[in-house]
């Protein structure tokens, strides 16, 4: 009987005896850009698609929301029509008492 375990289970200096298989996880790798540095851009254009992050609810956003989701508009596509994480919609639906109390 062979014995499979991952690698990142393993203590420092475990030397594995003849049932036991170690599994190795493949290091995630970055493309590199022309400069010749790892290229984040997947972390660069998720930070960018949530074009509001950190900003205030304007009055005609709020306007908007509530007109939205009364209108039984779901919560992914409030979140792609706001440019925001589902969760920053239901937290602001909260606040607003649409959802019920905070």
């Amino acid at each position: 009987m062979l014995l499979r375990l991952p690698e990142a289970l393993l203590p420092k200096g475990f030397t594995p005896g003849t049932a036991i298989h170690i599994i190795k996880k493949p290091a995630a790798k970055l493309p590199i850009n022309e400069a010749g540095l790892k290229d984040k851009t997947p972390y660069r254009e998720a930070r960018l698609a949530q074009k509001n992050r950190g900003d205030f609810w304007t009055d005609e956003q709020d306007e908007t929301l509530r007109r939205l989701f009364h209108n039984g508009v779901r919560l992914g596509a409030l979140a792609a029509h706001f440019r925001c994480k589902p969760t920053k919609i239901v937290v602001r639906l909260k606040q607003l008492g649409c959802l019920g109390e905070v």
